[in-house]
């Protein structure tokens, strides 16, 4: 009897130490500086960063190696996103997508894409269905980067925009953008429309200063998800149940042949925060305690 009330004791503060809420969708902190950077309509997060502001912040999937079963747009080279078509076929939930999108040139460009021609179309019902049932009831698709340019190459370069379009490609009308257009533009120049010229500027390496700390970034051949994109306003619900299509589409500038790897993600504005790291006092509260049970532990014993 003593054993079973000290184990369950024991179990208890267990328990309260490390249990922590677990979420498959994406938790992202405010949208704001250094946490996160904006791109006209989007906001970019390093994960490096996230890492360094949040102790113990993880995101789902964690890296390169267990991106077998998500839902690719663009997927290492154009040799590789061949050998990976069909990879969205029968994914996580049994879900059949597009396939991956092939980089041009075996994934190496130094010339503008003027034409951007490279889309990904998908139903947007599917799309909606998959983050809902994949992702925890996620509304709102967060794009993940694994940016792998070879070392001592320029930065890569790019841009886009995710649009919602009929059958025709036409664009639907969405009353509260400020173009009347249900169109995000992720681009160098923050006026709510997409700018073909204004080209984002993703660094290898990056250190950027907040309150007296820096903080830095090494994307170059890592295999770990190095950003994360997402638009706010992009709800897909308001969207479903109209046989529409969200058409992600990108240009690039700069790639080298490194594998580069971009999927989609879930995200939910309701998801709690990582554990915070505990204060000094409740650290000292918490050996307190185990001070406490041990006692009570001896106590038992005799």
């Amino acid at each position: 009897m003593k054993s079973l009330v000290k184990g369950s004791l024991c179990t208890t503060v267990l328990m309260f130490l490390l249990a922590s809420p677990s979420w498959a969708s994406v938790w992202l902190p405010e949208p704001v500086f250094p946490n996160a950077i904006p791109y006209d309509e989007y906001y970019s997060y390093s994960t490096s960063i996230l890492k360094q502001l949040y102790p113990g912040y993880s995101i789902y999937p964690s890296n390169q190696g267990s991106l077998k079963d998500e839902l690719k747009i663009w997927w290492g080279d154009s040799e590789s996103a061949e050998k990976a078509a069909g990879d969205n076929v029968n994914i996580r939930g049994g879900y059949s997508f597009p396939d991956p999108l092939a980089f041009p040139n075996d994934g190496s460009t130094t010339e503008f894409n003027t034409d951007l021609n490279i889309s990904w179309v998908v139903s947007v019902d599917l799309l909606y269905n998959f983050l809902q049932s994949e992702f925890e009831g996620s509304n709102i698709p967060v794009f993940a980067f694994d940016i792998n340019q070879i070392g001592n190459q320029p930065n890569m370069l790019g841009n886009g925009y995710v649009a919602i379009t009929d059958e025709f490609g036409t664009i639907f009308p969405y009353a509260p953008d400020a173009f009347g257009l249900a169109e995000w533009a992720f681009d160098g120049l923050n006026n709510g429309e997409f700018d073909e010229e204004a080209l984002v500027e993703v660094p290898n390496t990056k250190t950027v200063e907040f309150m007296g700390t820096e903080y830095s970034f090494d994307t170059t051949g890592t295999n770990n998800v190095d950003f994360l994109v997402y638009a706010p306003t992009m709800d897909l619900s308001q969207f479903i149940g109209q046989g529409l299509f969200f058409t992600a589409t990108f240009q690039y500038q700069l790639l080298s042949d490194g594998f580069e790897d971009f999927f989609i993600l879930g995200y939910r504005s309701d998801n709690p925060p990582p554990p915070p790291v505990p204060e000094p006092a409740t650290v000292a509260l918490l050996g307190f305690g185990m001070v406490a049970l041990a006692f009570a532990g001896g106590k038992l014993r005799k």
